[in-house]
């Protein structure tokens, strides 16, 4: 999936360093999961009736009003937050985008939502 975000990329892109954003997106839950609970046990504060969440992190360049995602990678239970980041480097990095500034998303400095 990274490689087909990264060929839509516009070249201009790819000309400059960039300001990037890391962004972690919480899916509320019910149910059972379909294969391991890991897929599905992120924890946080209740919404929607349940802690329990499907959790991803996107990292994007916001250029002229348009959103690029760069990267998508999921977030799952007793991964650190740390190695989500390091993954979404790697694939920035390998589309050809340099970056220049990284804002992080709360979610991501808050390490006892996530438990292991």
């Amino acid at each position: 999936m990274n490689q087909v975000l990264a060929k839509g990329l516009p070249k201009n892109l790819l000309k400059s360093k960039q300001n990037f954003a890391i962004d972690l997106t919480l899916i509320p839950y019910y149910g059972k999961p379909l294969n391991e609970r890991k897929e599905w046990d992120y924890r946080s504060q209740a919404k929607d009736g349940t802690n329990h969440f499907h959790a991803y992190a996107t990292c994007y360049v916001v250029k002229k009003g348009f959103r690029y995602t760069i990267g998508l990678t999921p977030v799952v239970k007793g991964k650190k937050m740390k190695d989500v980041i390091q993954r979404l480097i790697k694939q920035w990095k390998q589309a050809g985008v340099s970056c220049k500034l990284l804002l992080v998303d709360r979610g991501f400095t808050a390490s006892k939502r996530f438990r292991t």
